[in-house]
Formats: structure tokens, sequence, C-alpha cells
């Protein structure tokens, strides 16, 4: 494999410098996404909401079941 041609390289060298400079916070993102997606997932236990019943349409709910109706 040659080397790459001199526009390139440049180019190719921005980048990764652009991608050195971004990183921390980039992994910041990454953590804090990770930390509320974690937190949200603990909270959803048991916070579901009754079903809704739709008016004019008897015995039918609109919304989650009871556990385990899969």
């Amino acid at each position: 494999m040659s080397a790459p041609k001199p526009p390139i390289a440049r180019h190719r060298a921005r980048v990764e410098a652009a991608l050195r400079v971004a990183a921390p916070l980039l992994d910041l993102v990454l953590a804090t996404g990770d930390r509320l997606s974690r937190t949200l997932s603990r909270g959803d236990r048991g916070n579901a909401s009754p079903p809704v019943h739709v008016a004019g349409d008897r015995g039918r709910t609109v919304g989650p079941g009871p556990e385990g109706s899969d």
C-alpha cells in the first residue's frame, strides 16, 4: 500500500487532531447519557400509569396492561 498523497495526508491529520481535541467532550457526553439512561430505567419500575378507559368503547383500555400479560 502506497503512502497517501499530501492533500489527503493533511486532511487526515486535521481530522485526527480535531478528534483528539473533541475526545474528552465526547467521552463526557457518552458517560452522561449512560448515567441518565440507567437512572431513568431504574425509575420506570412500578411507575406505570393505570390504563385509561376509552369513552364509548366498553371493556377496551389504552395503556399498559397488568404485569405478566405479554
